[in-house]
């Protein structure tokens, strides 16, 4: 079970709307029908009683809660995951990552890059240190605007593992000045830097010594540039004509690499629009 997604499942719904605390199974019911308003009360404690089997929940009466001893077994299990997939892929990615090796995925679909993305990092920031700053360039923000919930949940993923986010963006537009105004602070510090050359297809990343540049079809990325240099379109307009260009299958590709000197280099250009502090620059 997906217990850490909201989704459609009335299991896991129930388990995340019962992450806030017990609650009456009213209630529960009601706060379920607010994310599957079909649902129905048949299905609902159909669910309810396959995780009172599944010793997922427990119930008193009309009040369910998550049960603890449920959660203490999850967590040992999850430790034990984070333990040996960090171990084994964190040998694959140094042996494969040595001085001037690199590594290709390619992906179907922006959805699947940016959770395979998001997994690299965590592997990553495992052998990072903590306060070290992560380096990002992209174009144009326009994953704010295709998915805002989402890339914002990214950034804060990113935040709680203790990465201060330094976002550069490449064009000095009114789309780039409208997302810096409206989402950087000082966890996410957001400056623009048109003087930058990177492809128009391109987005990259860098921390501790690693590169990693994502990539998408080129004519996709200068179809939605083009829409995000378009100042007549309104942000509800150009939302859904850029989610239209990334609907269904997207050819993308991520190349890392780790190399120190290379690493250095590009931090040095990405972080120029920033001021740093010197102990925070070296990491």
């Amino acid at each position: 079970m997906l217990f850490f997604t909201k989704g459609k499942d009335l299991k896991n719904l129930i388990i995340y709307r019962l992450k806030h605390g017990a609650m009456k199974t009213d209630v529960l019911l009601k706060a379920v029908r607010q994310s599957v308003p079909t649902a129905t009360k048949q299905a609902f404690y159909l669910a309810l009683r396959q995780l009172l089997k599944e010793e997922a929940v427990v119930k008193h009466g009309k009040e369910v809660a998550i049960n603890l001893l449920f959660v203490d077994r999850l967590q040992v299990f999850l430790d034990d995951i984070n333990k040996n997939y960090i171990t084994q892929s964190k040998t694959g990615m140094q042996s494969l990552l040595s001085g001037t090796d690199r590594l290709i995925y390619q992906f179907n679909n922006l959805f699947s890059l940016d959770n395979y993305l998001l997994h690299i990092f965590s592997l990553i920031i495992s052998e990072a240190p903590v306060p070290s700053p992560l380096y990002l360039y992209n174009p144009f923000e326009w994953f704010l605007l295709a998915k805002p919930k989402v890339e914002l949940s990214y950034y804060d993923w990113l935040i709680k593992k203790g990465k201060t986010i330094f976002l550069v963006l490449g064009e000095n537009a009114p789309l780039n000045k409208l997302v810096a105004k409206k989402y950087s602070n000082k966890d996410l510090v957001i400056a623009i830097d048109d003087k930058l050359r990177f492809k128009e297809n391109e987005f990259v990343t860098v921390l501790n010594d690693y590169i990693i540049i994502s990539k998408i079809a080129m004519a996709t990325a200068i179809a939605i540039n083009n829409l995000c240099r378009d100042n007549s379109l309104s942000p509800t307009v150009l939302e859904t004509k850029v989610s239209e260009l990334l609907s269904g299958k997207l050819r993308a590709k991520i190349t890392i690499v780790k190399n120190h000197q290379k690493a250095e280099k590009y931090k040095k250009l990405l972080a120029r629009q920033f001021f740093i502090p010197k102990d925070l620059r070296a990491l």
